[in-house]
């Protein structure tokens, strides 16, 4: 999991530069295709996968963690009236909060008391389908004027 927090870790800070002068569109494309992508690699994973090659599949998801915590943010304070943003904010928080609490039961239903590597690909599976609905989100979003 060092590989996905290191990665959004360095993807942040040129995220914000880039959010500054192109948008939140374009990092949220992006992020949902690295997510995308992500998943998909880890249907290559199996049990006697390399540790190497573990990191470079995590590393992609926290490319996209990266690109989303800074877009996601921007597009929220760009959509947000004056008056509600803090309001906004909140609501915002909140869901995070509750698809962190919604992704512990998947994974709680998936695995169990036992880690398959058939669960997992399951897990990518599911990931997959929701990078496809964000980007598919994200491509809606209101290009920069």
């Amino acid at each position: 999991m060092l590989a996905v927090a290191g990665f959004s870790l360095i993807t942040a800070p040129i995220t914000g530069r880039w959010v500054a002068t192109s948008g939140s569109r374009p990092p949220l494309i992006l992020a949902a295709i690295f997510m995308t992508a992500g998943s998909l690699l880890m249907l290559t994973l199996h049990t006697s996968s390399p540790i190497w090659w573990l990191c470079v599949v995590l590393s992609v998801l926290g490319l996209s963690n990266g690109f989303n915590n800074v877009g996601l943010q921007t597009a929220l304070f760009a959509a947000s009236p004056r008056e509600v943003i803090s309001t906004a904010s909140g609501l915002f928080q909140m869901a995070r909060y509750m698809g962190t609490i919604l992704s512990t039961v998947v994974l709680g239903l998936l695995f169990g008391a036992h880690l398959t590597t058939s669960a997992l690909h399951v897990l990518a599976v599911v990931l997959a389908c929701l990078g496809a609905l964000v980007l598919a989100m994200s491509l809606r979003l209101p290009r920069r004027t």
